[in-house]
């Protein structure tokens, strides 16, 4: 689900949550019946050239749970991930 708040007339502020909720295992992809994600995201951009390109930052915050989390540590990956995008959005 997304949102938008204006701050300005310009800046908009994005956050954004998602959620999965996988029914079957599926090895490949890392990730176990009934194991949750959650990603949590805010996104700050400016609208330029009568609001039809905006360019953005943002951060992204997921999160693992249940058994894709037994699965990601079982091969030494982090089951909380915190990642920074930079990206600018077209409307035609």
């Amino acid at each position: 689900m997304d949102y938008e708040g204006l701050l300005t007339n310009r800046l908009v502020l994005t956050p954004t949550i998602e959620a999965s909720l996988p029914l079957a295992d599926d090895p490949g992809r890392e990730i176990a019946a009934g194991g949750a994600s959650v990603e949590l995201g805010l996104r700050l951009s400016y609208e330029l050239i009568g609001r039809s390109v905006a360019p953005y930052i943002g951060v992204n915050h997921e999160r693992a749970s249940g058994g894709t989390a037994d699965i990601l540590r079982d091969h030494g990956r982090e089951i909380e991930v915190l990642t920074g995008v930079v990206g600018v959005n077209f409307m035609f």
